[in-house]
């Protein structure tokens, strides 16, 4: 069988019909595969749109609850972090190069610099993780110019 129609069934379901644990599941499958597979024979358009949504999963806000002692806990999804890391690897191994996609990188690069203020620290070890391998992946032009816009707002 290719292994590209392994990727349907992940690629034409949307992850806000599924399960929080099938979206996990969905997001690890995709990051294997852009990992290990030749990225030219997968259909990117379709990628780039899981992606997006898998943007808006990373960007959830976490709400405290409240703990057995009573203490407001914070604690992530494992769908966040998952988002995330695929998310890091979206961007590791794609050149996003059109307006849309500069858009897009722009977001990611965003949050995750807005995730490192998080209280989760699950969180901030994955996007410290993530922003680390595309800094030693020389994406670092890259991420000059997506936080040039973020450093300008804060000044």
């Amino acid at each position: 069988r290719n292994v590209c129609s392994l990727l349907e069934p992940i690629l034409n379901t949307p992850l806000s019909s599924l399960t929080q644990s099938q979206q996990t599941g969905h997001m690890d499958a995709l990051a294997f595969f852009l990992q290990t597979l030749d990225v030219n024979v997968i259909e990117f358009p379709r990628v780039f749109k899981l992606l997006q949504e898998v943007l808006v999963i990373a960007d959830v806000d976490d709400s405290p609850s409240l703990n057995s002692n009573g203490f407001k806990s914070y604690k992530s999804p494992p769908s966040r972090i998952k988002a995330l890391v695929l998310l890091t690897v979206a961007l590791s191994v794609f050149e996003l190069v059109t307006e849309e996609q500069q858009d897009f990188t722009n977001k990611a690069f965003t949050l995750f610099f807005k995730s490192l203020a998080q209280r989760q620290k699950d969180v901030v070890v994955t996007v410290k993780s993530g922003l680390t391998q595309l800094i030693s992946l020389n994406r670092l032009p890259r991420l000059q110019n997506c936080t040039r816009p973020i450093l300008s707002n804060m000044g």
